[in-house]
């Protein structure tokens, strides 16, 4: 079975950590388990540096297939499954990051910055390039993304104190 690992920077020794764990936690796969960082280092089909086993897998004791591998549509969907529990985990992470812009900004004017959100966008769309993902799609995604996260920030920034503790 491959590995699906996702990039990550200078988390070596948490690597190493966390395959280790993996290994002890699925003995039926202790063969194949990566016990250091080298053994999961690598670049995809699209050169993207692969650092570090998947996190949140190795956390709930979870190893997806790699799409290629898979056998039948319960594989298709259990990959699916996981996939989308960590979409979902990191569009959380990434509205308390609004909260946090929430928390920051003096002003509600501030909230929305069209030249950001452009930025975002296009850099989603030159993610996705360099992922073989399609970049319109990605952008149509990202526009729903922002335009949310703005809603977000501003129910936020209405509700909240300032970090300076003064209300716009």
């Amino acid at each position: 079975m491959a590995w699906v690992i996702h990039p990550m920077r200078d988390r070596k020794d948490a690597a190493g950590t966390l395959a280790r764990a993996l290994a002890e936690r699925l003995p039926e796969q202790s063969a194949a388990a990566p016990k250091t960082l080298e053994d999961v280092t690598g670049l995809d089909k699209n050169g993207i540096d692969m650092r570090l086993v998947a996190i949140t897998q190795l956390a709930k004791g979870r190893v997806m297939k790699e799409p290629s591998e898979c056998k039948s549509m319960s594989e298709v969907r259990a990959g699916v499954d996981a996939l989308d529990e960590e979409i979902m985990t990191l569009l959380g992470l990434r509205m308390r990051f609004m909260e946090a812009a929430a928390r920051i900004k003096t002003a509600r004017g501030q909230v929305r910055d069209e030249p950001r959100k452009a930025a975002v966008i296009a850099h989603a769309k030159s993610v996705a390039s360099r992922v073989g993902f399609s970049p319109l799609l990605a952008a149509d995604l990202y526009e729903l993304i922002v335009e949310a996260s703005i809603a977000h920030e501003l129910e936020c920034f209405d509700d909240g104190p300032r970090v300076s503790g003064q209300r716009a």
